[in-house]
């Protein structure tokens, strides 16, 4: 049962290689942007990283809580005359509520970002108007 190294040898013979093939990336189209009504963009709520009742509660971790802001597309924020740092308004169906405004210029045109925490009751197609 038991071998001694001279009959097993210092060297094995390895499985012959087999060359890597590139997998063809998908070919689908982007999708097609929702239809909305004019000047109606479609909200993305994000939940921060950092957050939770922890960060909520301990005044040392408020630094970590996301600014009130609402991110829009460069094409979104010139067709509606708004700059980063300016006050709007974004509503939806009776709710409202006021925001910085930060241009995102990754961002798609007819979509805008807010946290969680201030999007409140918005729904998903909100209007931003410059205040």
């Amino acid at each position: 049962a038991d071998l001694s190294l001279e009959a097993v040898g210092l060297e094995a013979p390895l499985p012959g290689r087999k060359p890597y093939v590139v997998p063809e990336a998908p070919t689908t189209p982007p999708p097609a942007p929702l239809p909305t009504k004019d000047r109606e963009l479609r909200l993305h709520r994000y939940q921060p990283l950092l957050s939770g009742p922890a960060v909520e509660r301990i005044r040392e971790l408020q630094f970590l809580r996301p600014d009130a802001v609402v991110e829009l597309s460069a094409t979104d924020a010139q067709e509606r005359g708004i700059s980063t740092g300016d006050a709007v308004l974004v509503r939806s169906n009776g709710t409202s509520v006021e925001l910085r405004a930060q241009v995102n210029r990754k961002l798609l045109a007819g979509v805008v970002r807010v946290a969680e925490e201030h999007a409140g009751a918005l729904h998903a197609q909100v209007e931003v108007l410059k205040t």
